[in-house]
């Protein structure tokens, strides 16, 4: 209902809050999509898994939270990389590369069971973690180069909160 509300009231006023016609960039949109469903599978993976891991396995809080580091460490690794990346070669090679680890580490997690090999569980948390690393680069440059330079921040606000709209999303429908 207020996203009907902001697509009816918003193109009417004279200064608007943000102007939807920069939606009908496809790199804009893209951007958006990409940052939304990229942070859903983050916070879905995060909170699925701390309970995979608390629940079925018996690991402690602490325990839990140090399986997840070979993530959080490949992530922080890999972002600057993507950066670099980005800035050499655009955004295609590192959403290549996010998408393909994301999806990899999903299916290598789609059959766990209380007895699941430690290292499989790290190994798909690792490639997750390259995945999410290689993806938040591209976003924000896909996002801000589709727009005029006076809309740039403009545009990196919107992929943020696509970010946040994201998270919230993936944890309620995980």
């Amino acid at each position: 209902v207020a996203l009907l509300g902001l697509a009816i009231y918003e193109p009417r006023r004279v200064d608007p809050l943000i102007e939807l016609r920069f939606f009908r960039s496809a790199p804009f949109s893209g951007a958006t999509v990409i940052a939304i469903s990229t942070f859903a599978a983050f916070s879905g993976f995060l909170f699925l898994n701390t309970l995979y891991l608390q629940d079925v396995r018996g690991y402690s809080a602490l325990q839990a939270g140090l399986c997840t580091l070979p993530m959080a460490a490949l992530a922080m690794v890999c972002s600057p990389l993507s950066g670099r990346v980005v800035g050499n070669r655009g955004p295609r090679l590192p959403l290549f590369v996010a998408g393909g680890c994301m999806v990899a580490s999903a299916v290598m997690l789609t059959r766990l069971t209380a007895g699941t090999s430690l290292a499989l569980l790290l190994s798909s948390y690792a490639i997750f973690g390259i995945g999410f690393g290689s993806v938040n680069s591209p976003i924000t440059y896909t996002a801000v180069s589709g727009m005029p330079d006076d809309q740039a921040g403009v545009a990196a606000a919107v992929a943020s909160t696509s970010r946040q709209v994201g998270q919230t999303l993936g944890v309620a429908l995980t």
